[in-house]
């Protein structure tokens, strides 16, 4: 349940980075987040945020449907 809350919290700063471009700050959350990801079952969904698929504007969409479903 922790780590749900923990990677919704991290997923909403994630798709306000992503946003506005401050993919340095993004990647680093995505990559230290993802084994989390896995755990729960979101290699797809994480994928797509990831590699942007859709662009810069949808991945971080993604990311705050994401956090949203996981609160």
């Amino acid at each position: 349940m922790n780590d749900r809350l923990n990677l919704s919290a991290d997923l909403m700063r994630i798709g306000e980075w992503l946003y506005k471009g401050e993919n340095e700050l993004a990647d680093q959350f995505l990559s230290s987040n993802k084994a989390i990801a896995r755990r729960l079952k979101l290699d797809e969904w994480w994928q797509k945020i990831q590699g942007r698929e859709g662009g810069q504007k949808r991945a971080a969409e993604r990311a705050l449907t994401l956090a949203a479903i996981l609160a």
